[in-house]
């Protein structure tokens, strides 16, 4: 009697969500063209990269290599991927597992099936799908944080999808040059490239990767110091996401979105973003999303006194980030945390969140947040009046942002030194 891969599946979604499995199961099968009641072995890879991303959203990088593993092995996916002799569906299989893979953060594997891949892309002079599955992994290298692996492989994906004419592949190969460039604070390249990347966006009349590429250049904007440039399209950024019905990327517009009424000290406003992520978040089921948005929800609670929300807040975020190894959120909280307990006049608790803060943002190659915490960390310094040491953070601090051209940081840092320098008793 032949297994029932359907009710083997539900099995194993109901094991690991309970109730919401099913819900969870049905609703990936119809988004991917599949029938819930009657699922075919070959329709698994599709399926093992979709119920990944959810896992990895809901229970970090091991849940999405359980469930990964267990449809595997369900449906002896390697060996049915070797022995399929259409080359369409081997394609379409590689692809899958080859996503799959990335969710559950095994880069190597996700790598072995992207060179299968190469493989046939070589065989059929293929350079549109060779320009494809580069980008794909660039991407791998991205997310495992060799950015410069990353770069050369996005390099050369551009160029392959420019002698292939591949405009989708081009606009996000330059965006992936563009987040590097960001990532390691090259703001102004950044900027340049990702222009780049919208201009073949438009064209091929994507609104998901158009929006995508909107939230980029506006997250180096913000970064610059202008916060207007950014609110402008990061709002532009939502009506193509809402066309695409992308609830991960709109759950992180609205967040950045929030950010920036953050530094426009709008508490309210950012609030009402926040809560937009968290919806956005909820709908998409990105553990991730929900917990920036608990912890920048956190900060607007501190500065509008409502500290035991705050702290709410917090103590939610931080095991989510910790389940799903999200670096950068981990150290964004304890940046939040420490600006808590310098609210609470708790300076021993705030000193050391702060320290954790940086030294995070050190070993992340983060240098904005890196800057952002010693700023922040100034700023707790004064108000427990250790003038000495403050001026210290606020230097580095400052050289920091001097490097990334960081204007608004730059000019704060200035101001806030300038009103510590003594004025001369008048004669």
């Amino acid at each position: 009697m032949p297994l029932d891969l359907s009710a083997e599946l539900n099995r194993i979604m109901e094991r690991e969500m309970k109730e919401l499995g099913t819900y969870v199961l049905i609703k990936q099968c119809k988004s991917n063209g599949i029938d819930p009641d009657n699922i075919h072995a070959k329709e698994l890879p599709k399926l093992a990269k979709a119920l990944a991303e959810v896992m990895r959203s809901f229970g970090g990088p091991d849940k999405a290599k359980a469930i990964n593993n267990e449809i595997n092995k369900l449906g002896n996916l390697e060996s049915m991927i070797g022995a399929e002799v259409r080359k369409d569906s081997k394609i379409d299989m590689l692809l899958s597992m080859g996503d799959a893979y990335i969710s559950s953060c095994e880069w190597n594997k996700a790598r072995d099936h992207y060179f299968q891949l190469i493989g046939l892309a070589e065989e059929a002079h293929d350079l549109a799908l060779k320009s494809m599955v580069v980008s794909k992994i660039a991407l791998a290298y991205r997310k495992q944080g060799d950015y410069d692996k990353a770069f050369s492989n996005y390099e050369n994906a551009r160029d392959l999808a420019k002698r292939s004419k591949n405009k989708a592949v081009l606009a996000q190969s330059l965006a992936g040059m563009g987040n590097i460039h960001w990532r390691r604070g090259e703001f102004q390249v950044a900027v340049k490239v990702f222009e780049e990347a919208k201009a073949f966006a438009d064209k091929v009349k994507d609104p998901g990767l158009t929006g995508v590429i909107l939230i980029e250049t506006a997250n180096v904007l913000v970064d610059l110091g202008d916060l207007d440039k950014g609110e402008q399209l990061l709002k532009q950024a939502l009506e193509n996401l809402y066309k695409a019905k992308d609830h991960a990327e709109l759950g992180r517009a609205h967040n950045n979105l929030g950010d920036i009424y953050l530094q426009k000290e709008d508490w309210e406003m950012a609030i009402k973003e926040f809560e937009r992520c968290e919806r956005e978040a909820e709908e998409g089921g990105n553990i991730q999303m929900k917990a920036w948005a608990a912890f920048n929800s956190a900060e607007a609670h501190i500065n509008l006194g409502d500290l035991p929300k705050a702290k709410l807040f917090l103590d939610n975020a931080l095991p989510m980030l910790e389940q799903i190894g999200d670096r950068n959120g981990i150290c964004s909280v304890h940046k939040v945390l420490g600006q808590y307990y310098s609210a609470t006049m708790e300076w021993g608790k705030a000193d050391e969140a702060f320290l954790k803060a940086i030294w995070l943002a050190q070993e992340n190659k983060t240098p904005f947040l890196e800057g952002l915490s010693m700023f922040e960390m100034a700023r707790m310094l004064l108000s427990k009046r250790d003038k000495a040491n403050a001026l210290g953070y606020l230097g580095d601090a400052k050289a920091i942002f001097k490097r990334l051209e960081a204007k608004k940081f730059i000019e704060a840092i200035v101001d806030i030194e300038s009103s510590l320098v003594s004025c001369k008793p008048e004669a």
